[in-house]
């Protein structure tokens, strides 16, 4: 899968791809808790289910960054991490499904030792970790309608 931050593409300019084992970005948000009461008299609850909202998600992107040798992985490694920690939301572009997203870096975890790949490249394993502060702005609604345009409802 290809990504891009802020415009920045992970492999061309940083030698950063995801993991075959990393695709955050289709799961669900969680609806938030609504309005409940619970009658002692009365069998069951009552929920206010009409306009349901829902949590901010939390993204683990599972990467890896290939580089040319030492020198050349520190000058990617930085400059990665110049880019992904600076303050602010930013944007990332998944060209699987080309969409963006409004994200900010949270943490990085799961890092691997430095490897020698082979006799020129060398390479690290981590986790990055982010967050979206408003789930509708990255989730595209989709309504659907039947042959004469008429909205289709549950």
């Amino acid at each position: 899968m290809r990504y891009a931050w802020n415009g920045y593409d992970f492999k061309a300019l940083f030698g950063v791809t995801a993991r075959r084992d990393s695709d955050p970005f289709i799961a669900w948000a969680d609806v938030k808790d609504s309005l409940e009461q619970d009658f002692k008299d009365e069998d069951g609850i009552i929920k206010d289910l009409a306009e349901p909202k829902f949590k901010p998600r939390e993204f683990t992107m599972k990467l890896a960054l290939i580089a040319n040798g030492r020198e050349d992985f520190f000058y990617k490694y930085e400059a990665f991490q110049t880019v992904v920690t600076a303050p602010g939301l930013h944007e990332l572009y998944r060209a699987e499904n080309n969409r963006f997203y409004q994200v900010y870096f949270k943490k990085q975890t799961n890092l691997t030792t430095l490897t020698q790949l082979d006799a020129l490249r060398v390479g690290i394993m981590f986790d990055l970790v982010l967050g979206e502060l408003n789930p509708l702005a990255n989730i595209v609604r989709v309504y659907l309608v039947d042959d004469q345009d008429r909205f289709l409802t549950a």
